[in-house]
């Protein structure tokens, strides 16, 4: 299995990048669960997979960036 480490990475840097991941995937996920579309999706009966514990699992998540 491959290390998630960077070379060189010091175990208190790597848990201060990992605690870091850790809050920008949950602030990606509550944006999502704010989002009208999903709140529809998940209180839609025509989708069975649309409760709130799958779009914690699978968030639908849309980035954009520029490349110059």
């Amino acid at each position: 299995m491959r290390s998630l480490r960077f070379t060189g990475e010091s175990d208190a840097e790597f848990q201060t990048r990992a605690i870091r991941a850790g809050q920008v995937a949950k602030l990606l996920v509550d944006a999502c669960l704010a989002n009208r579309c999903v709140q529809g999706y998940v209180a839609d009966p025509a989708f069975p997979d649309g409760t709130v514990e799958s779009v914690r699992v699978s968030p639908t998540v849309r980035i954009e960036y520029e490349q110059g």
